[in-house]
């Protein structure tokens, strides 16, 4: 059978979208209607990884990490409008994974693989994105965090862009930019 990763609830609770995982087939992304529990739309690129899907607070935007059309060996972070209409944007191209979104929709918080273009050393990013005419990122910010495991989780909390790192027994606050 699949294993299920969590992604992300819609902003309303009507759909949730997670990354559905087996053995030896590539992720794809699946957002669900609780209604009915039917798959209401697939995210899936043949031979490409599609995971970490993330609503936007006004659920008209879905982030999504994803090996893109090619499978390439890094993840970049793309967008595409919910419901779908076929566009897809790609966000990144330095890599990235496990989008968090700030709660005004602003800001995407995300993974690196190789932050600030030290080789090895992964860190967090958060990223100003525009929406208009076409989704694109205006400024990128790096935010250093010590020990970032591959496992370390985080999100961001409601009231003022805080960072909440976890890895797994401790957690820790981090401010982000005022911007």
């Amino acid at each position: 059978g699949f294993e299920h990763q969590m992604g992300s609830w819609s902003p309303a609770e009507h759909r949730i979208a997670f990354t559905n995982v087996k053995a030896g087939i590539k992720d794809v992304i699946t957002i669900l209607r609780l209604d009915d529990r039917r798959d209401e739309h697939v995210i899936a690129v043949r031979g490409s990884n599609q995971m970490d899907p993330a609503f936007s607070p006004d659920g008209k935007w879905i982030a999504y990490a994803s090996e893109g059309d090619s499978g390439e060996s890094v993840l970049q972070l793309y967008l595409e409008p919910f419901p779908p209409t076929g566009a897809k944007y790609r966000l990144t191209r330095d890599g990235g994974e496990m989008p968090v979104w700030s709660r005004d929709g602003r800001r995407l918080f995300y993974r690196v693989p190789n932050f600030e273009g030290v080789p090895n050393f992964e860190g967090l990013m958060s990223a100003a994105v525009d929406l208009n005419p076409f989704p694109h990122v205006t400024e990128r910010v790096g935010i250093p965090v010590d020990g970032l495991a591959t496992d370390t989780t985080f999100a961001v909390s409601p009231g003022r862009d805080i960072l909440v790192v976890i890895d797994g027994i401790s957690a820790s606050r981090r401010r982000t930019s005022d911007r």
